[in-house]
């Protein structure tokens, strides 16, 4: 698998296809995500910066626990090929949500990290400030691209999930998980932080905008794991057809 290579455009296509067919269920599944997004958006205009930090840091709690849920129903009804089956009928257990918040809490670490070294590179240049504001963004991208396979593997419970499997599964095609999974998300992460919310009408469509960019990037996580298990799967077989792959089909 050498000259094997993630096609970007395929899967930036596929889940853009995959969110138009398949919209209904993924709205029920994940609608308590999008209310939490829209009252999130409407908050911070409303509060601006006069909230208190407890209650921040009770939003910011809230607003990760319901992301994390609707992430892994997410993933399983993509991955388990539950799409015709009804949002009551997915049973999950609590281990899967239990460690991806675990990998949430890792990258905000790192995250924290670069926030960090941004504070100590500060500039009164604008074009200064937003080119290290960029740089520190580089690598907590190329962090969560290197992650970012663990979460869908551990929302199917999979054979092999963790950390450690999703940076040796992500070498090999590191390049494009960094655009589809790192680069991709973190521009528009970039944009939503960005927007004013000075007007009421800016705080609405926010919440929206921020959900469906997050439910794209889920779609594109699911569908490259997909596809980077099925060929490491084949290549396994091809390799050893006496033996079965270790890799479960999903």
């Amino acid at each position: 698998m050498k000259n094997d290579h993630l096609p970007i455009l395929y899967m930036l296509v596929s889940s853009a296809t995959l969110m138009k067919r398949q919209w209904r269920l993924l709205l029920c599944l994940s609608w308590p995500c999008l209310l939490v997004s829209m009252l999130t958006a409407l908050r911070v205009w409303y509060f601006q910066s006069d909230d208190g930090l407890l209650a921040t840091l009770l939003n910011i709690m809230v607003f990760i626990a319901v992301l994390v849920w609707a992430t892994v129903r997410w993933h399983r009804a993509i991955l388990m090929r539950q799409s015709q089956a009804q949002p009551e009928n997915v049973v999950l257990s609590a281990k899967p949500e239990v460690r991806i918040l675990g990998y949430v809490l890792v990258i905000m670490l790192v995250g924290l990290i670069c926030l960090l070294a941004g504070m100590l590179t500060q500039s009164e240049v604008l074009w200064l400030q937003l080119g290290s504001e960029l740089m520190l963004m580089v690598p907590l991208a190329w962090v969560i691209s290197r992650w970012g396979l663990a979460i869908p593997a551990t929302a199917v419970e999979d054979k092999e999930y963790g950390l450690y499997f999703a940076w040796q599964v992500s070498r090999q095609y590191r390049g494009a998980l960094f655009v589809l999974i790192g680069l991709l998300p973190a521009l528009l992460a970039l944009l939503l932080v960005s927007a004013s919310f000075d007007h009421v009408a800016v705080a609405v469509l926010i919440g929206p905008v921020a959900y469906l960019a997050w439910a794209y990037e889920i779609c594109v996580l699911s569908l490259s794991y997909q596809w980077i298990v099925q060929r490491q799967a084949i290549e396994k077989i091809l390799n050893h057809p006496g033996r079965t792959s270790s890799y479960k089909s999903v």
